[in-house]
C-alpha cells in the first residue's frame, strides 16, 4: 500500500476523497509525529507540568514532615498505651516511702496506698548505725480518733 493518498487535493477535498473510496470510516488510536512548531509547543508544555510538579512536591514534602510530627506523639502515645495494656499495669510517679530493716538488711519502698512496691537487699548508706534505733508502734484502731 501507499504511503500517502491524495496528497495533491487540500484538505476538506482530501477528506471527502478518503471518505468516497473507503471501505469504512472507524475512530483509531495512533501516533502522529509533531511539526518543529508543534514540538516546540509541547517542549515548553512538559518543562511548564515540570516545574508544577516541583512545587507540588515541595509542598507535599512540607506537609509530610508537619504530618510526621503531629504524628510522633500519638505513636508514642499509642506505644505506651499498647505495653501497659498487655502488662496490665502503668508507669506512676508519686511520692514513695522507704523504709529499712536492720534486722532482715532488707530495704523496702511503700506507695501512698501503703502498698510495698519495691523490695530489696539495703545498701551499706542505708545500713549506717544511728544512736536512736527507731522503733515502730504498730497502728491499731481504738476508736480514739474517729
Amino acid at each position: 500500500m501507499e504511503k500517502k493518498l491524495f496528497q495533491d487535493l487540500e484538505t476538506r477535498d482530501r477528506i471527502q476523497a478518503l471518505k468516497d473510496n473507503c471501505a469504512e470510516e472507524e475512530e483509531k488510536y495512533f501516533m502522529r509525529e509533531f511539526t518543529p512548531e508543534e514540538l516546540a509547543e509541547y517542549k515548553e508544555g512538559l518543562a511548564n507540568v515540570a516545574i508544577d510538579i516541583a512545587e507540588i512536591e515541595e509542598r507535599w514534602q512540607e506537609a509530610k514532615e508537619s504530618m510526621k510530627l503531629q504524628l510522633k506523639p500519638l505513636r508514642e502515645k499509642h506505644a505506651e498505651m499498647l505495653k501497659n495494656i498487655k502488662m496490665k499495669q502503668r508507669e506512676v510517679r508519686e511520692t514513695c516511702y522507704r523504709f529499712t530493716d536492720a534486722e532482715t538488711r532488707e530495704t523496702g519502698y511503700y506507695n501512698r496506698q501503703g502498698e510495698l512496691i519495691e523490695q530489696r537487699q539495703a545498701t551499706a548508706n542505708e545500713l549506717q548505725p544511728v544512736i536512736f534505733k527507731p522503733t515502730r508502734i504498730p497502728y491499731e484502731p481504738d476508736g480514739t480518733y474517729d
